[in-house]
């Protein structure tokens, strides 16, 4: 979804990230992407980093339920395009590092694209080994890349990193986190001089490098990141991460946009990043990798595989995805958008969606929610995707009881600052929950903006009839 009126007119570079749901904020509601765990091997060790820990509800990198072959990563991308032909990217992310994995990560994208060759391929890299790499990453045409950087400056970065493996050598402490970083920021700066598009993902380790994060921001722009990715430290309970024993704690949502609102007037920023397993699969707003529906038996796959269905397909979402665009136009215009984002300006509303752009999801269903602010022309700027606890569970009627009333804290707490939740439906407990919060429940089916601009509309004209009735009595 775009932020504003503006990014709807299309540059060059906007176009190399058309389709591409991780650099792309409204493609993200559109197309999918799949992420092969064919990577198994680290050349670092990050503190912050534990990938023996496994867990199917867990959703961030480093975790993976299976490793597969490069033969068998190409039939789970036909497996996965049978199921979702809007599927539109295909990334290697570990759960170790591709490029330590050069052999498996290279051999996998080359089968896919010469079996599906209309998917884009990424890789997601600490970038250690990046400036060696770079001639296969050109010639297998992989224009999308994503580098891990923390920091600049090797004392910090000895505070985050425990080791690396470079020039058959083991480093630790400075040495390591300086040989890293030199790597990092010269491999970024090769792949945007050939016209690779580079997302750069920082991790904010609160009291680590979250002061150090705007400096990092104005160098990454200026090697040429199209992009820049905050995303909070994962910390939790058992996790065992050095981080973790530390008792390193992990930054809230909003401490995140904070921390975003600091640097976004001089770097491009990724705000709707789902901290992506390693075998995640699906739309960003709806990961299926751990569903048994997700399973389609090895034998069918090729003999049932078309890509003239992903093509139509895509041509199909494009279509939508411009037609959607024009609608959006009108609906702002139509609502007398000026006006009701000069009444709202700031506002922040939260949307349940199962993506395509619409308020489409039952709050006991969402496992997140898009937050927006609503801006001065009445576009709403996306802020970023709040987790929270599956509301609707199984269990005995004390356990749901209590589980319930547990989990709407939570889900409180996430939503802390919003004014409005736009649901498809909702019971009456979580909304008096939400109602006694502060936070109005908008139940609304159809178009995020279209639903805003009615809600909008509703909301400014109680003033204007209220003045009208007072000049009226007067």
């Amino acid at each position: 979804m775009a932020t504003s009126l503006r990014q709807y007119k299309k540059t060059p570079i906007d176009k190399r990230a058309e389709n591409h749901p991780c650099y792309s904020p409204e493609a993200q509601h559109y197309f999918a992407r799949v992420h092969l765990p064919v990577a198994p091997a680290c050349n670092i060790q990050c503190n912050y980093c534990n990938r023996k820990f496994d867990c199917a509800n867990e959703s961030r990198p480093g975790v993976s339920s299976t490793l597969l072959s490069p033969e068998a990563g190409l039939k789970k991308v036909m497996a996965v395009a049978m199921r979702l032909p809007q599927l539109s990217v295909v990334g290697i992310a570990g759960p170790g590092d591709p490029l330590a994995n050069p052999e498996k990560t290279f051999g996998t994208l080359r089968l896919i694209k010469e079996a599906i060759p209309m998917l884009k391929l990424c890789l997601s890299t600490n970038g250690l080994r990046l400036n060696e790499f770079l001639p296969e990453i050109l010639e297998l045409g992989i224009g999308h890349v994503t580098v891990t950087i923390n920091a600049l400056d090797p004392d910090i970065g000895k505070e985050i990193y425990a080791w690396a493996f470079h020039g058959h050598k083991r480093l630790t402490g400075k040495d390591a986190a300086a040989v890293l970083i030199e790597n990092q920021l010269e491999g970024l700066r090769l792949l945007a001089k050939e016209n690779v598009l580079v997302k750069v993902n920082t991790v904010v380790i609160p009291g680590v490098n979250d002061a150090h994060v705007p400096k990092l921001a104005n160098e990454l722009k200026s090697l040429g990141a199209f992009l820049v990715n905050l995303m909070p430290v994962a910390i939790s309970p058992g996790y065992g991460s050095a981080f973790s024993k530390m008792g390193v704690v992990s930054p809230s949502p909003q401490y995140i946009e904070a921390l975003q609102g600091k640097i976004e007037a001089n770097v491009n920023l990724m705000r709707h990043c789902r901290l992506c397993r390693a075998d995640a699969a699906g739309l960003l707003c709806k990961d299926t990798s751990q569903e048994k529906a997700a399973c389609i038996e090895e034998e069918t796959i090729e003999q049932g595989f078309d890509v003239g269905v992903i093509e139509r397909m895509h041509a199909h979402l494009e279509q939508r995805i411009e037609t959607d665009r024009m609608k959006r136009e009108q609906i702002i215009k139509s609502y007398e958008a000026y006006r009701a984002g000069k009444a709202l300006s700031g506002t922040k509303i939260a949307v349940a969606t199962k993506g395509m752009g619409l308020v489409n999801e039952h709050f006991g269903h969402a496992k997140e929610f898009l937050v927006y602010e609503v801006q001065e022309d009445g576009s709403l700027k996306l802020l970023g995707a709040r987790k929270v606890e599956l509301y609707c569970a199984t269990g005995s009627d004390c356990q749901q009881e209590e589980s319930a009333q547990t989990k709407m804290c939570r889900t409180l707490q996430a939503l802390e600052g919003v004014q409005a939740l736009f649901v498809m439906a909702i019971g009456p407990a979580p909304e008096q929950a939400l109602l006694e919060a502060g936070i109005e429940v908008v139940r609304q089916i159809g178009p995020i903006e279209e639903a805003f601009m009615a809600w909008a509309k509703e909301k400014i004209s109680i003033p204007a009839l209220e003045e009208q009735a007072n000049r009226a009595v007067s």
